[in-house]
């Protein structure tokens, strides 16, 4: 193809290192994770695959709430767009100018998505409320990570997340679940979420689920490794995911929940856990 844009996706695939996060005043510091009310900026590298240059190249920057599936109008905010042209093959780190403001239902979760097209390389036909699709569009790519740090008297750790439907799933119900990934799986973005080095593995016997779940509610115990929920197109449920701790503290350990269709994975998120001041 004479143009062929690309933001490349990650492994799993909604946590692209092509997506990273400045906190701070200067967007040429160093990546890390975002900041309860304070600015950070947001880069995206896109990658021009075509034989042909491309000179109005539009990068779309958005943040959106946990959840495993992402919705143009209802779920994501725009941050900001920036503009970049592009040689044959040539590949750009494009930093949205405007910087984004975390809010404290994120704390440590950061939902980026960013999308890159232009006129002679549009984006895949989309409704104005449809999912995003990162699997299916190379203009697309998401980094659904929540970095959750445990205190040493921690006993429990919940994360509230929301799964959600769209009619052009055509079901009404979702299965979600939940599994370990090994910690050596992010060695290769450490760095973009500001880690120097990655804790230890905390033992394999954990006990851990995710579960439907109310603002304010208590949770004691841990929840399933898999559930199928009945949900209507067009709504959310807000869920948890539960880890009870073990007794050592020094340690971590990494999650993938996600959401499937049919056996499908339409979206998913990445859960970190590890020590409080691991990276200090």
């Amino acid at each position: 193809m004479p143009i062929e844009l690309w933001i490349d996706d990650g492994k799993p695939w909604y946590l692209s290192n092509s997506i990273w996060l400045v906190p701070g005043t200067d967007p040429a510091g160093a990546p890390g994770l975002p900041v309860v009310d304070r600015p950070a900026f947001v880069w995206a590298r896109v990658i021009n695959r075509g034989s042909a240059a491309v000179p109005d190249v539009t990068v779309r920057f958005y943040w959106g709430d946990p959840s495993t599936l992402i919705r143009r109008k209802s779920d994501a905010k725009l941050i900001g767009v920036s503009n970049v042209s592009l040689a044959a093959g040539e590949a750009k780190e494009v930093l949205c100018l405007t910087p984004w403001i975390p809010v404290w239902v994120n704390g440590g979760h950061e939902c980026l998505i960013v999308e890159a097209f232009s006129s002679g390389d549009p984006l895949s036909p989309h409704g104005e409320d449809d999912p995003f699709n990162p699997v299916r569009d190379r203009h697309t790519a998401q980094r659904n990570l929540a970095v959750l740090k445990v205190s040493s008297s921690a006993r429990l750790v919940v994360a509230p997340f929301a799964i959600g439907n769209s009619p052009l799933l055509r079901v009404k119900e979702v299965t979600v679940r939940v599994k370990r990934l090994p910690l050596r799986n992010m060695e290769e973005g450490k760095t973009l979420f500001g880690f120097t080095r990655l804790p230890e593995e905390m033992t394999d016997d954990l006990m851990y689920g995710i579960r439907p779940f109310r603002c304010g509610e208590p949770v004691e115990e841990s929840g399933e490794p898999v559930l199928t929920i009945p949900l209507e197109p067009d709504r959310k449920q807000a869920m948890a995911f539960t880890l009870k701790l073990p007794e050592r503290r020094d340690a971590g350990a990494c999650f993938l929940i996600e959401q499937f269709v049919h056996d499908q994975v339409v979206g998913g998120i990445v859960a970190l856990i590890t020590p409080e001041h691991l990276n200090d």
